[in-house]
């Protein structure tokens, strides 16, 4: 794949993988990205920012001046082969919150180095290379790392053994609703695990 004339995708998709890491289910599979600036630096004027801990403490990434190309290593990642149509927020929030979500603290401090650039193009080290609408993967990212609802609601999950905390889940759902509170979601994990597998 090019990314512009002279960077190109090197990467490759994973469908053999059960466990990304050992720990999250990937039924997509994964890509694992790679791009090749060979490094003239004759036309690119790259910058070096560090951000640790945006899930290793000695993550940096690299912001091409020239196209305007962020390389952002595991942020803006998604889980999900190239090949493969998947929507970007659902594998890409997942990814988030389980790769990179306990340490919002430092994709905070790392959104604000990227607050400047003039960024068209991210290309991460998992999932599509993103190149519209850069405003909202970025917006995206801050409200996640500042552990900010996506949008306001409510969430109720229960599990109910003999019907009964279902009964009285299902009237605080109807008040809350009758209170004005619009997003009301109710959640049977017990159920919803057993069709998760």
């Amino acid at each position: 794949m090019i990314i512009t004339s002279d960077i190109k995708y090197i990467g490759v998709n994973d469908h053999n993988i059960d466990l990304f890491e050992g720990i999250y289910d990937v039924p997509q599979g994964v890509s694992y990205n790679s791009y090749q600036d060979t490094l003239k630096l004759g036309r690119h004027e790259l910058i070096f920012e560090t951000a640790p801990m945006v899930h290793w403490p000695e993550v940096i990434i690299t912001y091409d001046r020239t196209d305007k190309i962020l390389f952002s290593a595991d942020g803006f990642g998604r889980f999900g082969a190239l090949d493969v149509e998947i929507d970007w927020l659902d594998e890409a929030r997942r990814y988030y919150f389980g790769i990179v979500g306990k340490y919002g603290v430092y994709v905070q401090k790392l959104l604000k180095k990227l607050a400047d650039l003039d960024i068209q193009i991210i290309c991460p080290l998992h999932g599509p290379v993103l190149s519209e609408n850069i405003g909202y993967y970025v917006d995206l990212y801050n409200i996640w790392s500042a552990y900010k609802p996506e949008k306001d609601g409510i969430l109720i999950a229960y599990t109910s053994v003999y019907g009964n905390t279902k009964k009285a889940v299902m009237l605080l759902a109807e008040m809350l609703k009758e209170k004005g509170c619009v997003n009301v979601i109710v959640r049977d994990w017990q159920r919803h695990f057993a069709t998760a597998g």
